[in-house]
């Protein structure tokens, strides 16, 4: 079903501006989402809640429930219009975090950086009132929660537990809320390298240092973590790609793991 925001999304899509990424440049220091996409997109209702979206906020004694596991691959896109709405996010954030937390204590050799990570997450969400659940869902997309994933992309440049260019890397305890952080807010320039844009930034779009990519775009989860994925964006499929470096499914897989897929069940669309 198509909802408002797709039609006019798609009565928009003519004026839609296909670009390269020139994602190098200044942004706004100003990184909480946007009032509008909030009332869409972000509750702090705790995870009992009987109605609305089940989320959870805090570190507290509530349990996932029993029985909960990894799910197969849902599938979801890739028009915009296929992806999930925010009250059928059933799954909490501590729910997410048992299905996902068995791989991140594989990769990190142990459980010593768990609490430090799933803090890290939920202190980012309320800082910049973003769904927790979306920020851990990038974290397993980009590194699957090892806090040394090696840098990647181009010239090795894209770091941290998100990726994210020119992103810092682990060194200490503190280092971990500092990766989030850098992949939500995007980075500021330095001597060394010019500011990038983060999650934020490419939800909000709102800004004329983000006018290289229309508004048409902003507002939208999905529509975001592809950017975010890209730099760009050239229709409502949110699976096209320019550059085989991309992965066509980003969007795709990040709306799955909200759903409970763990990254290892193949894909069955």
């Amino acid at each position: 079903m198509r909802s408002s925001y797709s039609l006019l999304f798609l009565g928009a899509l003519a004026h839609a501006r296909p670009t390269l990424r020139p994602r190098e440049g200044s942004y706004s220091t100003n990184n909480v989402l946007a009032q509008e996409y909030q009332q869409k997109w972000y509750s702090e209702a705790p995870a009992h809640v009987q109605n609305g979206p089940a989320i959870h906020l805090a570190a507290t004694q509530d349990t996932p429930g029993p029985g909960i596991s990894p799910s197969q691959y849902k599938c979801f896109g890739p028009m915009l219009s296929d992806f999930p709405a925010y009250e059928t996010w059933t799954l909490t954030f501590e729910q997410l975090w048992q299905i996902n937390e068995p791989e991140m204590t594989k990769i990190n050799g142990g459980t010593q950086y768990n609490q430090l990570l799933k803090d890290a997450i939920l202190a980012q969400s309320k800082k910049n009132h973003v769904d927790p659940r979306i920020i851990l869902a990038m974290v397993m997309q980009e590194s699957t929660g090892n806090v040394n994933a090696p840098c990647t992309g181009p010239e090795t440049r894209d770091c941290g537990l998100l990726q994210i260019r020119y992103g810092r890397k682990f060194t200490d305890a503190d280092s971990i809320a500092g990766m989030i952080q850098d992949g939500m807010e995007g980075l500021a320039a330095t001597d060394s390298h010019p500011a990038w844009p983060g999650y934020v930034n490419y939800f909000n779009l709102d800004r004329a240092d983000m006018s290289w990519i229309d508004a048409i775009w902003a507002g939208n989860p999905f529509l975001a973590a592809r950017l975010y994925n890209m730099g760009y964006l050239d229709s409502e499929d949110l699976s096209q790609t320019r550059d085989a470096s991309y992965k066509s499914t980003y969007a795709q897989d990040i709306a799955a793991r909200l759903f409970g897929w763990d990254g290892l069940t193949p894909r069955t669309c």
